[in-house]
């Protein structure tokens, strides 16, 4: 006992807690009802071929802690009594089985095999919630494959959505509902959300905690969901699957119909595999009953076309500086004045001649970004001529997921398994309106969670944890301008000094659809580690746990809002005069070609801030 409680003080530095394990526990007893003692108990994994052994006590109980969920039996035997064998024992996830076991006369050469028993109770804790098994996680028909949605079918979960940030428990507060995976909390520090959440198919069990939470469960309001990844067994098993999509077999929306639309288009594909099973090297190692491996891999592509989308962008003589064919919103044609022509006595500017700007006077920034708009690709509308481009804004998703597990038996005292999760993501809006369309970002992001559980029954009635874990997450937006070089842009010398050259300039007109983007890129790097440490020990009816947690969390965070720098045009410098009144005001897009915006900010090229997290936590429960 001495020997563990100083291990648990010396990895406690950099050490989350056994909520994944279980435990199955009972009483000896002879025909009389009276207790056994010394009675020899064997647990075996049916499905690994794992065995403990453990001695009831003087007080005839036994007990088998830190177990993963699966398909036990449990055999009993001692001096003058037949030997007992009881299989089917199902273990959940976290769950707690209290099997009471009676022998009778007879030589121990006899076997006693219990069958069709009633339904075990739990009654060793007071725990409220439910149990999702494999069977319900393969069979319920879940919306994108999404395991989130696993949750909904849980009494007390509400406020769920995909990424999970607005959960609630059994009543508790959003953002405060911790997510474990295989015994590893993994609550991102940036949203509240699971990082790292495995497919599917490499999920085992959901355990949903609403109420009456063990001494080891914290930083919780309501409950918390407990995720147990699948592990390998003696048999290989594995699968290979395929989900698809399309707009082929899909009916149009009531609203395309309506409005003589064709169907936008849509193909999505979901595809991937599991295998699992022993370590086995040809002639070098047989894992059987000792090391097991378990691979899933989940993809999946998506490509979605939006709604027909309309923009107004400049027309081919616009470009060129001739705007006799400029209208307003109202319809009326656009005078264009010289901002450099204005009388004082008459508060006038003079208009350009034949409402034409000579190329002269285009400024280089200008007439180097014109290029950024597509041409008009029909009529506009009827009067005004605004919405004379048409495109589908359309995306392009992709996933790829893995999940590696590893379980190792060490004889009958040590066990120990590995896993991590990896999923990355890309999404590409399309710039449906030009290279530089307003509003559109591509994003990245990474995720991975892995955890190193260790348990070791130091002596038959003590039993030592230890379990260290990591959820860093990686998420990046950042334009992309295909087909042109921002870096190329012939700024001033003194404002490429200030301005970030990686980006456009976002530019806003009165009618013209607008340039390049707010809050262009945007980096997260969300850190997440803990360990934990535990020594449990059993006295008589009493099982006592003690154990130690810590947890750091670091999150990075750097944005930029216009790095460089922002402009509006409306029309004002070739306006009749700069105060002139709406309708008496030029072209933003003539203010763009002189190079004349109404303002300009600038809000410097990035901001960043990093937190750190420390938590310390020691837990008693008996």
């Amino acid at each position: 006992m001495k020997r563990a409680l100083l291990l648990a003080l010396i990895f406690a530095g950099a050490l989350a807690a056994q909520v994944n394990t279980g435990s199955i526990s009972g009483t000896i007893t002879d025909p009389a009802g009276a207790v056994v003692a010394g009675a020899t108990v064997v647990l075996t994994n049916e499905e690994t071929g794992v065995r403990q052994t453990a001695t009831s006590t003087a007080a005839g109980v036994y007990q088998f802690l830190a177990l993963p969920r699966g398909r036990y039996k449990v055999e009993v035997a001692a001096p003058g009594f037949k030997k007992l064998e009881r299989g089917g024992l199902e273990l959940q996830v976290g769950g707690r089985l209290g099997v009471n076991l009676q022998l009778e006369l007879g030589a121990v050469t006899e076997v006693l095999n219990v069958v069709a028993e009633s339904p075990l109770l739990v009654t060793t804790n007071a725990n409220l919630g439910v149990v999702l098994d494999n069977r319900k996680i393969m069979e319920l028909p879940l919306p994108g494959r999404n395991p989130t949605r696993l949750f909904q079918t849980a009494p007390g979960v509400g406020g769920i959505n995909s990424d999970l940030g607005d959960l609630r428990l059994g009543g508790g507060r959003t953002r405060l509902v911790e997510f474990y995976v295989d015994g590893s909390p993994t609550t991102a520090v940036s949203d509240a959300r699971s990082t790292a959440l495995p497919s599917i198919d490499a999920i085992e069990e959901v355990r949903v905690e609403t109420n009456n939470l063990s001494a080891e469960y914290g930083r919780t309001s309501g409950g918390a969901i407990n995720i147990q990844t699948r592990a390998g067994t003696n048999e290989l098993h594995g699968s290979l699957y395929q989900f698809a999509q399309s707009d082929v077999l899909n009916a149009n929306d009531w609203n395309s119909n309506r409005r003589g639309a064709s169907k936008a288009g849509f193909q999505k594909y979901q595809f991937g595999g599991t295998l699992g099973g022993p370590v086995r090297i040809p002639r070098l190692y047989n894992g059987t009953n000792r090391t097991f491996f378990f691979f899933n891999y989940d993809g999946e592509r998506q490509y979605q076309e939006a709604s027909l989308r309309t923009a107004t962008v400049p027309t081919e003589a616009e470009r060129a500086g001739d705007f006799s064919q400029t209208v307003n919103t109202a319809g009326q044609r656009v005078t264009i004045y010289d901002p450099t022509t204005y009388d004082r006595a008459s508060n006038r500017r003079s208009p350009f001649p034949d409402n034409r700007i000579p190329p002269s006077r285009f400024d280089p920034v200008a007439q180097y970004m014109v290029g950024l708009w597509p041409l008009p690709n029909r009529p506009g509308d009827p009067g005004n001529l605004i919405n004379n481009y048409a495109g589908f804004a359309s995306s392009d998703w992709r996933r790829n997921d893995f999940t590696a597990r590893i379980d190792q038996n060490f004889a009958s005292a040590h066990r120990l398994y590995f896993r991590i999760t990896r999923k990355s993501s890309r999404s590409q809006p399309s710039y449906w309106a030009g290279p530089a369309t307003a509003g559109v970002r591509p994003s990245w992001e990474t995720q991975t969670g892995a955890t190193l559980n260790w348990n070791w029954t130091a002596a038959p009635t003590v039993l030592f944890a230890l379990q260290l874990g990591a959820a860093p997450r990686d998420f990046t937006y950042y334009p992309v301008f295909e087909g042109f070089d921002p870096t190329k842009i012939p700024f001033a010398p003194n404002a490429r000094a200030e301005l970030d050259p990686r980006f456009i300039p976002n530019m806003t007109f009165e009618k013209i659809a607008a340039l390049g983007c707010t809050w262009c890129t945007t980096w997260l790097r969300d850190r997440y580690f803990h360990g934990n440490a535990s020594v449990t020990k059993i006295w008589s009816r009493h099982t006592l746990k003690l154990g130690y947690e810590q947890r750091r969390s670091y999150l990075n965070n750097s944005e930029a809002a216009t790095p460089s720098g922002g402009a509006s045009f409306d029309g004002t410098w070739t306006g009749i005069n700069q105060q002139a009144a709406l309708a008496q005001r030029g072209s933003g897009f003539a203010d763009f070609l002189l190079g004349l915006p109404q303002d300009f900010s600038f809000t410097g090229n990035k901001y960043h801030w990093a937190v750190l997290f420390a938590n310390h936590a020691f837990f008693v429960q008996d």
